[in-house]
């Protein structure tokens, strides 16, 4: 044994590992699929869970042990995975899993809120502030690797990270690239009674299209990334309306978001972009956790909204 660890080289990397939580319904089949894919693209190891609820008659957990290691098993035979059934509340259980497994990714099926979750949060937030994994909502039936990829920017200095995090898990290679982010939807009713005229407004428009299209680049090479290959979307509107719209536009099969760092507290208060996101988007969803301090952008504008304006304006998250 000793000469074994002897021989491992210095520069030896862990193998990445891929957890999917699956209740053993259709709505998880796409995301068994789409781990089973994802791990053979990243020669990842990947683990599928099912947890039996303990809040039934305890003479039917055994039971429902049993089938579903069963069911487990036969999955074995495609996905080359190893499997794991607990015994608990699947949403504690599962983001214990995670953290106890050393998890790099988490693969769900489609998202499902239930009136509970409005409180204690869904398994995807859960799995998010367990460790700070990256959760993947898998909504669509996986048809090799994604082609079209749109990552929603708040154009905090933190998105970087989640940007690198994209690359890293390889979701970018090969993929047609985009990048979305919002503007706010300035009017002269909004400067009133200052007596702004409409070319002011304009011109303050123009600046922050630009500033937020160079900070848009600015987050690209700071994460590596070459700017040219990316598509840079802006749209006036709110965060989530000017995401749904470039998700209709667009079409893409993955979109990234970062995940909120006060979830229940903008889950109380209906303020969560990555939550409203979960509940309108259709195409699967990746969600990154965004953990890093947030720091002021460069430059501003000549023309700077209002503070009453502004303050409708929040960071994405």
């Amino acid at each position: 044994m000793n000469a074994m660890n002897e021989s491992v080289p210095l520069t030896y990397k862990a193998i990445p590992r891929i957890l999917c939580a699956t209740d053993l319904t259709p709505r998880c089949e796409g995301a068994v699929r789409r781990a089973t894919l994802l791990a053979k693209q990243m020669d990842a190891q990947l683990l599928l869970v099912h947890v039996v609820d303990e809040a039934q008659p305890p003479e039917l957990i055994g039971s429902q042990v049993e089938r579903a290691q069963i069911a487990l098993e036969a999955r074995q035979l495609t996905s080359a995975a190893e499997v794991a059934v607990r015994v608990g509340r699947p949403n504690r259980t599962i983001a214990r899993v995670v953290g106890e497994w050393g998890a790099d990714l988490v693969v769900l099926g489609a998202y499902r809120e239930r009136s509970r979750d409005r409180l204690f949060g869904s398994i995807a937030e859960r799995a998010i502030r367990a460790g700070g994994r990256p959760v993947l909502l898998v909504n669509d039936e996986p048809s090799g690797s994604y082609r079209d990829v749109l990552l929603a920017s708040d154009l905090s200095d933190a998105f970087v990270q989640v940007i690198r995090m994209t690359q890293q898990l390889g979701l970018l290679e090969g993929a047609s690239a985009s990048i979305v982010h919002a503007l706010p939807q300035v009017t002269r009713s909004m400067f009133y009674p200052a007596g702004v005229t409409k070319s002011e407004i304009d011109q303050l428009m123009h600046s922050l299209r630009w500033s937020a299209r160079r900070d848009l680049v600015a987050q690209l090479n700071a994460a590596g990334l070459d700017s040219a290959r990316f598509r840079i979307v802006q749209k006036q509107g709110t965060p989530i309306g000017a995401i749904a719209s470039a998700v209709e536009q667009m079409k893409p099969q993955l979109l990234v978001i970062g995940a909120t760092r006060h979830p229940i507290l903008k889950r109380m208060v209906g303020a969560s972009v990555a939550r409203q996101v979960l509940r309108v988007i259709d195409c699967d969803v990746l969600i990154a956790s965004m953990s890093a301090a947030r720091s002021s952008r460069h430059g501003r504008p000549r023309l700077a909204l209002p503070e009453a304006a502004a303050a409708q304006w929040p960071t994405y998250w």
